[in-house]
């Protein structure tokens, strides 16, 4: 029969404590920053399933529904189980690994026929691991993993985790502070593990009008950034497995990236300030083109926003394809015969007073669009319906596009954002656009 192993990316998974929901955060730990850092580093956690939902943004759930719809036998391919292993994203990727390993060792024989995996983000350096270490070579069913379909992964690792460890940029909630603190922990060195490999110019001096590339595994950096060395070693020896380029023959690798985004690239240091550069659309938001895919590989990019990759439609077919499926007919207009379009915010959440940035999507290239942008707003918890808040006239005409981003001012107030479209294309089953503006942690941009 065979199965699917699906594995999220960090903060991907939900985490209890002693029954208690301790991630993902609340509506009001979004918008005001998350309260319960201490629960948040306790030992003590248990991983739940990947995050389906939460409030009123979707995560994974059109992704595990896609999924399982292959698994299904209705999309063309063989009848299979499906299982989505939600982890603990704190502890170090081997210890991951380990656990993901032993949960296949328990799955029925017919599960073990054939194996597809597919990781999203930082999942996909764990099934790597499982794939490249050499510790599983010799599992009864490492010989029947055929196939790894890679979702927007950092195998290069990201520019994006050193703004955080650095304290510089904070996320769903959690602050800066929350995320530099969690990350230098020594039991939850994760974070360090999707830092830039060593031998990529991530952190650079910068001194008058000359740049000088900085090591950032050299100890006397670490001090002087206030990193955590001991993570920075475990963060080095996951790329060391993973440079050996220890591919299993028998697997076939597709990696499937997002792009048109500004990224952050590295940061340099102006005397003893790190400061975080972004090149222009140089990947999807978070991971930069050249960390998600290898060319030596199966390979493509679209435009799309890094936790949103599964819904580019060139993406979702080729996720599909790589699984030996084909998805349903994609439509190409609605039922008033207007063309479609995705809308999506580059990230989920916001720093109050940063501008957000929108993407919109034509499932067809097109040389027009003309239009308004509907913004609409909640508290998130007193009001949970969202009002009106403001339309925004929008007009495009010229060579045909497959994207049109546009910034909009810092929101004044923070809570939950909904973004849609009015006029020449009606929106496509994927909806709004729906983002966060937070007081502690959110995308900060330049």
């Amino acid at each position: 029969m065979g199965s699917i192993i699906f594995l999220p990316g960090i903060l991907g998974s939900e985490l209890f404590l002693d029954g208690e929901q301790v991630w993902p955060p609340t509506a009001l730990e979004a918008k005001f920053g998350y309260g319960r850092i201490d629960k948040l580093t306790d030992p003590g956690l248990r991983p739940g399933n990947p995050i389906d939902s939460v409030l009123c943004f979707e995560i994974y759930g059109p992704l595990l529904r896609d999924l399982g719809d292959i698994a299904s036998g209705n999309a063309g391919a063989p009848a299979r189980s499906f299982h989505a292993f939600g982890y603990d994203w704190r502890v170090d990727l081997r210890d991951i690994a380990a656990n993901v390993a032993a949960r296949i060792d328990a799955l029925p024989a017919g599960d073990l026929s054939k194996i597809s995996f597919v990781g999203h983000s930082m999942g996909c350096l764990i099934i790597r691991l499982i794939l490249e270490s050499g510790l599983y070579d010799a599992k009864p069913w490492f010989a029947a993993v055929k196939s790894f379909t890679a979702l927007a992964g950092p195998h290069q690792g990201a520019p994006a985790a050193l703004v955080r460890a650095l304290g510089l940029e904070g996320t769903a909630g959690l602050s800066a502070a929350d995320l530099k603190r969690v990350s230098a922990d020594p039991r939850y060195p994760a974070l360090y593990q999707l830092l830039p490999a060593p031998g990529v110019a991530a952190l650079v001096e910068a001194k008058g009008n000359h740049l000088t590339e900085l090591n950032l595994y050299a100890e006397k950096t670490a001090e002087e950034l206030g990193l955590s060395w001991e993570n920075l070693g475990k963060a080095a020896a996951i790329h060391d497995v993973l440079s050996r380029n220890r591919r299993p023959s028998s697997v076939e690798y597709v990696y499937l990236a997002g792009a048109g985004n500004d990224t952050w690239v590295r940061t340099d240091r102006v005397g003893a300030q790190p400061i975080p550069r972004k090149g222009k659309e140089t990947g999807d938001g978070t991971v930069p083109l050249w960390s998600a895919i290898n060319s030596a590989y199966i390979h493509h990019a679209a435009p799309a926003a890094h936790d949103k990759v599964f819904l580019n439609e060139q993406i979702r077919t080729l996720l599909y394809f790589s699984l030996d499926a084909r998805p349903a007919a994609t439509a190409f207009l609605s039922a008033a015969q207007k063309p479609l379009l995705s809308i999506f915010p580059i990230h989920p959440v916001y720093a109050r007073g940063k501008p957000i940035d929108i993407m919109l999507v034509p499932v067809r290239p097109t040389r027009d669009i003309s239009g308004e942008l509907i913004v609409e707003f909640s508290d998130g918890d007193r009001n949970p319906a969202f009002q009106p808040f403001i339309r925004l006239p929008l007009a495009y005409a010229g060579a045909p596009v497959e994207q049109l981003k546009i910034r909009l001012d810092p929101p004044s107030k923070i809570g939950f954002y909904r973004v849609s479209f009015s006029g020449s294309h009606d929106l496509a089953a994927t909806g709004a656009a729906i983002f966060v503006v937070s007081d502690v942690g959110g995308a900060t941009g330049e």
